[in-house]
């Protein structure tokens, strides 16, 4: 039995969410960015991968496997994706262990290549698996990276959300993650992140990201999962969606999976 309940956008059941509504008074940009860092950050999930990539000229190519993520015994979450279809990336496997200070780890197993490599800070930028994702892109910004600023609030989908622009501190977390700066738009009464628009170096708009079907844990009610994410380049048109289904939040997890001694195994 999944320990999981499924919400949709534009319903009111969202937005009374228990155990999560914003505070009074004035909130600042930094304190949004942990919250929502937090709201989506389960114990432990495991879920049925679909990544699709559609070109500007309309063709799509599916690949499908699995998905899941625990917090680490350091309190940090570590991510792993794994491809079982179609052939030529079976057996591909991204796994990444995010660190409270400093770059995150992130391994990539490549079958026909028969090896494990790490992949470097300044290789973060570049495209997961052919897609729109990034592989930063796969991982929590760290609020402290960042100097944020809230811009308005607006409504979008309905429901009352804070905009939130994010820009780098730094030229290093700059380069790392390629965006010259993120604006945000998340829910006021769940902190939940329901969109996000990433400029590129020139402070152009490069590309949109919307995320739905938000899963809440019945275990932790204060927490969720969005099961789709949904990546457009504004500037090529191409776009990339990343589903997840038959989502399990029951348990703890094993962490010995999380292992990149073990991604080729």
């Amino acid at each position: 039995m999944r320990d999981a309940t499924c919400y949709s956008w534009g319903g009111g059941c969202l937005m009374a969410a228990a155990g999560v509504v914003a505070h009074a008074g004035e909130i600042n940009g930094y304190d949004i960015a942990v919250k929502a860092t937090l709201a989506e950050r389960p114990a432990h999930w495991d879920a049925v991968l679909t990544l699709k990539h559609t070109t500007a000229g309309g063709v799509t190519k599916t690949r499908q496997g699995s998905a899941s993520m625990k917090v680490s015994s350091s309190d940090n979450p570590m991510r792993l994706f794994k491809f079982s279809a179609p052939a030529d990336i079976k057996g591909t496997v991204l796994l990444t262990h995010e660190k409270s200070v400093g770059d995150d780890d992130m391994w990539l197993h490549l079958p026909v290549l028969g090896k494990t490599r790490r992949i470097v800070s300044s290789n973060k930028k570049s495209s997961f698996v052919g897609t729109q994702f990034a592989f930063t892109d796969l991982a929590t910004p760290k609020p402290q990276d960042y100097t944020h600023k809230v811009l308005k609030q607006e409504t979008l989908d309905a429901l009352p959300c804070y905009v939130l622009e994010s820009v780098p501190k730094n030229e290093s977390i700059l380069d790392q993650v390629g965006y010259s700066k993120i604006v945000s738009w998340v829910s006021t009464h769940t902190f939940l992140t329901i969109k996000m628009e990433y400029f590129d170096t020139s402070g152009k708009l490069l590309k949109e990201q919307r995320v739905r079907g938000f899963v809440q844990v019945s275990s932790n009610p204060d927490r969720w999962i969005g099961s789709t994410r949904s990546m457009r380049n504004m500037q090529n048109l191409e776009s990339s969606e990343l589903m997840l289904e038959n989502i399990n939040a029951k348990g703890s997890g094993d962490e010995a999976r999380f292992n990149p001694s073990t991604l080729g195994l």
